[in-house]
């Protein structure tokens, strides 16, 4: 009789990681992104996704630096466990989690709507939100994502690398065949208003409530996979590099393609109102204007591919945090029985389950996807403070990956955090706030009135998370309009006060660690994990 494993397999390879990467930020993204990036800046939405990439290729680093240093299913999450206690690794658990499991539903949620073209009963309301059919369709394709990634990572690694090079290829003709059929340079300074005619705060606002930073942290895919790495040292940072350069390369194509594409008519208004026909699928609607037939149909079957492989991917990702979840007692030990394959199927199952509440809860892809965006750079503003907090702890300890800059880069990977999901909008980000007050009041109330032992013991090392989510959210109610404030605070203001605050949040954040003593304890609990592995061990040892 077969004894389930509890040991994930290294089957992932250096390419195959990066078509991870690729396949995570070549989703439904390049499909809304680039009209809702446009909305905000205008033609500066070309310089946002250089922006964008630059914030994500700082972040992705800081996340190799640990996941090579600790190869390990969600080392970022265990790691700051280690440095933080276990309140820091409850936090993060449940912000990982909700970010990735609501990526599922957007990307089904965009198959169904473009499918609607010739299932109209998909969708309802000139907006285009799913109707309760559609739903529910949205709910089975997941579940089929779901199964597909029951037969392991190594035939998702081989299925997903076929379909990458798809989901390059399309939006990628696409954004050229516009550029030679129907583009006005024109429209690049918004026809004598300039190239930047929101001022340098509608960039921000492009990052965040535009898409751009949702469709490129897609990379975050990579890190999580490290415990099925072959070479997490050298294959983690590549892979990060590569698929960034391929995603800012692709979405500066499409993006200026969409613009160039655009009648003056459309914009007329100011770029906030810009009226496209079908603006539920810009990209259909202007290649119909354009008269491109076949294109239209190629959109249409990409519009299933491109999104499909993203949720293949996330589905499995997904599974692999809950995995972790429970490997720190954040869940039930259930979940981390695996299958013949090395697969946690329970926690696959577990999560299709909440996406598919997710998909009834949200109709809507640019709420869900600045929801995602705020739950996702919350839960990774505490990499770089666990970054820095081992550099001082164990200076001379070798690491496979060291990110370039030192402590300065930390620094700026934590301040961008800050600011990206202030960017998000209030809307985004105080419910998650409010749910994460709530789940640390359970964490620490329930089984005190159970008489049970505390699933938290301190909480001294969380002190800073208080003053952070203070700042966020007293400055965001005097803030700018466009991220859902009074307007109080002009010219960029809120931003920059943001970003000055976050050297003592930075500070506070770093000295807020647990003693040294128990740091050095629970890293080398973790050396012992990826240690089970020679393979994988012999990259980090002393």
């Amino acid at each position: 009789m077969h004894t389930p494993s509890t040991q994930l397999r290294r089957d992932v390879s250096r390419w195959g990681l990066v078509a991870l990467g690729i396949s995570g930020v070549v989703g439904s993204g390049w499909l809304y992104a680039p009209m809702e990036a446009v909305k905000q800046a205008g033609p500066a939405a070309l310089l946002a996704w250089v922006v964008g990439a630059g914030l994500m290729l700082i972040m992705g680093y800081c996340l190799a630096e640990l996941a090579c240093a600790f190869p390990v299913s969600g080392s970022s999450a265990q790691v700051s466990s280690a440095t933080h206690g276990r309140g820091m690794s409850l936090i993060n658990m449940w912000l990982l989690f909700f970010a990735y499991v609501t990526t599922p539903s957007i990307e089904a949620t965009s198959i169904v709507t473009y499918s609607a073209m010739y299932f109209p009963q998909l969708t309802v309301g000139k907006e285009a939100n799913l109707s309760h059919t559609g739903q529910v369709v949205t709910v089975l394709l997941i579940a089929f994502f779901t199964v597909l990634n029951f037969f392991g990572v190594r035939w998702l690694i081989r299925m997903n690398s076929v379909i990458t090079w798809w989901k390059i290829a399309i939006p990628a003709s696409v954004g050229l065949v516009l550029m030679f059929t129907k583009f006005d340079s024109a429209n690049l300074t918004s026809n004598g208003e300039g190239f930047m005619p929101g001022g340098v705060q509608s960039i921000f606002a492009a990052l965040s409530m535009g898409g751009i930073v949702f469709t490129l942290c897609g990379f975050r895919i990579i890190g999580d996979l490290a415990g099925e790495a072959k070479n997490p040292a050298k294959d983690i940072p590549f892979a990060f590099f590569m698929s960034t350069l391929f995603a800012l390369v692709l979405y500066l194509i499409v993006q200026l393609a969409f613009l160039g594409a655009l009648d003056t008519a459309e914009y007329a208004n100011g770029w906030k109102n810009i009226v496209i026909p079908q603006a539920n699928a810009p990209f259909l609607a202007i290649l119909m204007v354009a008269g491109l037939p076949l294109m239209v149909k190629i959109l249409y079957f990409d519009a299933v591919i491109s999104p499909g492989g993203s949720c293949l991917a996330y589905v499995g990702s997904t599974g692999r945090v809950v995995y972790a979840a429970a490997q720190q007692r954040f869940a039930w030990n259930i979940l981390l029985q695996l299958n013949k394959q090395g697969v946690p199927v329970l926690a696959l199952v577990f999560s299709w389950f909440v996406s598919s509440v997710v998909v009834f809860a949200y109709p809507k892809w640019t709420e869900l996807a600045n929801l995602n965006a705020a739950a996702y750079f919350l839960n990774v503003i505490s990499v770089p403070v666990s970054v820095v907090v081992l550099r001082r702890i164990e200076p001379r300890s070798r690491r496979p990956f060291q990110m370039p800059g030192g402590m300065f880069m930390a620094f700026v990977a934590f301040a961008s955090n800050l600011l990206i999901v202030y960017w998000s909008g209030v809307k985004s980000y105080i419910p998650v706030i409010v749910a994460l007050c709530v789940i640390v009041f359970c964490a620490y109330a329930l089984p005190k009135l159970r008489g049970k032992p505390q699933v938290v013991n301190a909480w001294k090392p969380l002190a800073w998370l208080v003053p952070t989510a203070l700042v966020v959210i007293g400055v965001g109610w005097f803030g700018s309009e466009d991220f859902g404030g009074t307007g109080d605070l002009k010219n960029s203001m809120d931003t920059v006060i943001i970003a000055v605050l976050s050297v003592p949040l930075f500070w506070m954040a770093t000295h807020c660690a647990q003693p040294a003593d128990q740091v050095r304890v629970e890293l080398e609990h973790l050396r012992a994990e990826v240690g089970a592995d020679s393979d994988a061990g012999a990259a980090f040892r002393h």
